[in-house]
């Protein structure tokens, strides 16, 4: 059986600290603007912030990018964290679970 994309995003789970990082990257409160725009709010020194340092940071940013939900922040000079596309459903459709 093939798993399409479309299912994969539906099966991603988020630990509490990914999506307390995922949720701090968004600078809209609907899915369809953040999408459109997909600005981003996020940073590694937020990151550190919120999961309690270093370390723990690079492990939830490690986790998120293999998950596909982030790009590397690495690759950006001002270390951002973006969103991909299904970072962006992920989100979204945990804060919808949650809710």
């Amino acid at each position: 059986m093939n798993t399409t994309t479309q299912e994969l995003e539906m099966t991603t789970t988020l630990t509490s600290l990914e999506a307390a990082v995922l949720g701090y990257c968004l600078n809209y409160d609907d899915r369809d603007n953040q999408l459109s725009d997909n600005y981003t709010n996020g940073d590694l020194k937020i990151a550190q912030d919120i999961c309690g340092g270093k370390h723990q940071a690079a492990g939830v940013i490690g986790s998120l990018c293999k998950k596909g939900l982030i790009e590397d922040p690495a690759s950006d000079e001002d270390s951002m964290i973006w969103l991909t596309v299904n970072g962006v459903n992920a989100i979204f459709d945990h804060k919808e679970v949650a809710a």
